[in-house]
């Protein structure tokens, strides 16, 4: 875990920078926390049972009834945290879906990570990570697609779950052929794609090496990817927050609030309900959604590092 910022001119860290005056050179964005996965060890998780990394506690949750034979979620040291996933059990579809959360993940509370969260705060998620397919059917079903996802929840887990949360994924497509970018708030009664949603298609059918999602007062999110650096290469440092060019907006509180069935909201303006520092969990995963156990493959995500960075409002 580190503390610097990572935004750096000659090598000089920009936090450490002063005018000729001696006035400190103040950045918009301060780093809260960085967590270095591939220097983290333990057991593989079991569902509810709490591991600690970087002075936080990481738990799994959906592993055990929606992550199918043989799958595990895991810190392996020089690697990261490995979420392998072989397709649905018997009890359902892993996704995060309009309506509910069942995807394999781990998650920590976000405020074990930014201890002094503020509802005013605006808070980013960055993560460098690397995806992987095995024995990925040619044609089984054309909503059969893996998945790496990045998203911020309220906290709950399972098939009656709730829509109280925002996802940043990638998903394959049956005939691995074609990759999608895809942002979406949970809500809306019907399924389907629900809303907000928001998906257009890679130039080049690579996974993303980088994700970030940043999460504004009121329940404004941004959701961001990236493939390949400037380069064309892997992604392996954090790049400036909001940089990335190809970003996806959601506003929770108004926009998903008056579709949500049995939202106890009268308004959309005026929701009963809200991701904020009471509730707010970050979570990762890696799904195989689609023909259940007769998927017969194996989803891949490792997450090598996450950088929570802060940026105050200012009065």
């Amino acid at each position: 875990m580190s503390t610097t910022t990572g935004f750096k001119i000659s090598g000089i860290d920009i936090y450490d920078m002063k005018t000729l005056s001696g006035v400190e050179v103040v950045s918009d964005w301060a780093v809260v926390k960085e967590f270095d996965f591939t220097q983290a060890s333990g057991t593989a998780f079991v569902d509810g049972t709490p591991q600690a990394f970087g002075g936080v506690n990481w738990t799994a949750e959906n592993l055990s009834d929606y992550g199918g034979a043989d799958s595990y979620i895991q810190f392996v040291p020089g690697t990261g945290l490995v979420c392998h996933v072989t397709g649905s059990t018997g009890n359902g579809t892993m996704n995060v879906y309009h309506t509910n959360v069942t995807a394999p993940l781990l998650s920590a509370s976000v405020s074990d990570i930014v201890t002094d969260f503020d509802v005013m705060d605006t808070l980013c998620f960055q993560f460098l990570v690397t995806s992987s397919t095995n024995n990925f059917p040619d044609v089984v079903d054309a909503t059969c697609v893996p998945c790496a996802r990045m998203f911020i929840t309220a906290g709950q887990a399972g098939a009656s779950s709730g829509a109280e949360w925002f996802a940043s994924f990638s998903v394959e497509k049956a005939d691995a052929t074609i990759m999608y970018r895809t942002t979406r708030c949970g809500g809306s009664a019907t399924a389907n794609t629900g809303r907000p949603y928001d998906q257009s298609a890679y130039a080049i059918n690579v996974w993303p090496t980088f994700y970030e999602l940043v999460a504004t007062p009121g329940g404004g999110f941004i959701g961001s990817q990236a493939q390949t650096g400037s380069g064309g290469s892997e992604i392996t440092s954090f790049p400036r927050p909001l940089s990335a060019v190809e970003k996806s907006y959601g506003l929770q509180q108004e926009d998903v609030s008056s579709g949500v069935a049995n939202n106890p909201g009268t308004l959309a303006s005026a929701p009963a309900w809200e991701l904020r520092p009471s509730n707010m969990k970050i979570a990762m995963a890696a799904t195989a959604t689609g023909a259940g156990a007769s998927f017969g493959m194996g989803a891949t995500t490792v997450f090598k590092k996450l950088r929570v960075l802060r940026r105050r409002r200012r009065d």
